[in-house]
């Protein structure tokens, strides 16, 4: 499979029209701007997706076992973890589905380069052909055996792909309308021809098919005069208008394609205030990153980790706070609130904040204020339960309990 197959016309119920290698190449000349922002869409997902720290946890604790290294830092001895997710975006994102197998033990987690997938209705689907790099796994696959990831539409790279060849369309006629506006043009006055005779017709259609293609030229151009010809010049035209649909029509590609991948538009062209951005980058990760890390969730949890292990408390989350670049300066309120709040630990939060873990006996604590107190005590600050509780409070330097979850 290849970049080809998203080269499809309209789609028209379930008859698919697929163009042909040769018409495929020609095209892709054409949808240069198309496919670059394409690809720019697909290479922001897959950088954010492995900025993410993948988590197995027993209870509340951090188990940092092989699969935890396999999946954070080392998926197989030729790829680290930011080459491996992007493979694996780009082929789940472009091609609607995506494939890893692990051909043997401890070899590792390879993305598949095509596979054949059987379906079989209400019984198991098998995986066959997989191939990589030009080698083809002989065995055949059972779903608990994989690793498979599809996209939730797989129709509508058809579809972006038929809006952006409108667009193309539409920036080459404005191109070449630049062109031309751009270019010098002259009038050439004939003088009297002598007579009608063939030969002289066919020096005159010849002439003017010459004059023809001079003026339909997009470049600047040189006719020969000859005797009894006047030329007279009309100087340069340009049109600032037709310079500027260009610019308009190559955002309004990025824009279709943003929408396409769940992108802030502002987010893919890197414009906009830093404000907006900030927004922008809570909506890229909610609607773009977050729904594929919940797949690789779910995928991973009960194939790799099961039924069994799951009910004894085990569990694999991808925690995408990671994803999130974060000055310690700019939220120093807030970590003191989810600190003194008992939602967080010190080291909890270091974390969020991409800094090493202290892994001390105190980091691991929570703790909590003094100016905490139950819902139920709230208002009775008159009532002798209330000063009852209030004392209790005040003799209290902090409530904190072990959180066992953290090493």
């Amino acid at each position: 499979m290849g970049f080809f197959t998203l080269l499809r016309n309209t789609f028209s119920g379930n008859n698919t029209e697929v163009l042909t290698t040769a018409e495929a190449e020609a095209t892709a000349e054409q949808l240069a701007i198309a496919r670059f922002s394409i690809e720019c869409a697909v290479s922001l997902i897959a950088k954010t997706v492995a900025m993410a720290q993948f988590e197995f946890r027993k209870g509340n604790e951090l188990v940092c076992a092989e699969d935890w290294f396999r999946w954070n830092y080392e998926p197989n001895r030729n790829q680290n973890k930011q080459q491996f997710f992007w493979e694996l975006c780009r082929k789940w994102l472009l091609y609607g589905e995506a494939l890893v197998v692990e051909p043997g033990r401890n070899k590792g987690m390879f993305v598949a380069d095509g596979f054949i997938r059987d379906t079989n209705g209400f019984g198991n689907d098998i995986f066959s052909s997989i191939d990589r790099d030009g080698v083809t796994l002989n065995a055949k696959y059972r779903p608990q055996d994989v690793l498979y990831f599809r996209g939730n539409n797989t129709k509508l790279r058809g579809y972006l792909n038929d809006t952006a060849t409108q667009y193309v369309k539409l920036l080459a006629c404005a191109e070449k309308k630049y062109k031309k506006n751009s270019t010098q043009k002259g009038i050439l006055s004939l003088g009297a021809s002598i007579g009608g005779t063939e030969k002289q017709e066919e020096k005159d259609q010849a002439y003017g098919q010459k004059l023809a293609a001079f003026l339909d030229s997009d470049k600047s151009a040189v006719m020969t005069l000859r005797k009894g010809h006047e030329y007279t010049e009309l100087g340069k035209y340009h049109n600032p208008q037709s310079a500027e649909d260009i610019p308009l029509l190559t955002k309004e590609i990025f824009a279709r394609t943003a929408e396409a991948f769940g992108i802030p538009t502002a987010l893919l062209l890197c414009s906009g205030e830093a404000t907006a951005t900030k927004e922008n980058v809570e909506q890229f990760l909610s609607f773009a990153i977050r729904p594929l890390l919940d797949q690789i969730e779910a995928e991973v949890t009960r194939k790799e980790i099961g039924l069994n292990a799951v009910k004894k408390g085990m569990r694999f989350t991808a925690n995408d706070a990671t994803c999130r670049h974060v000055n310690p300066l700019d939220v120093a309120d807030a970590q003191d609130k989810l600190i003194a709040s008992g939602a967080f630990c010190v080291d909890e939060v270091r974390n969020m904040l991409h800094t090493h873990l202290l892994n001390t006996e105190w980091s691991r604590k929570h703790y909590i204020t003094r100016n905490y107190q139950p819902i139920e005590s709230a208002g009775k600050e008159g009532s002798d339960d209330g000063k009852e509780s209030e004392s209790r409070a005040d003799d209290a330097e902090s409530r904190e309990h072990q959180n066992t979850g953290i090493i």
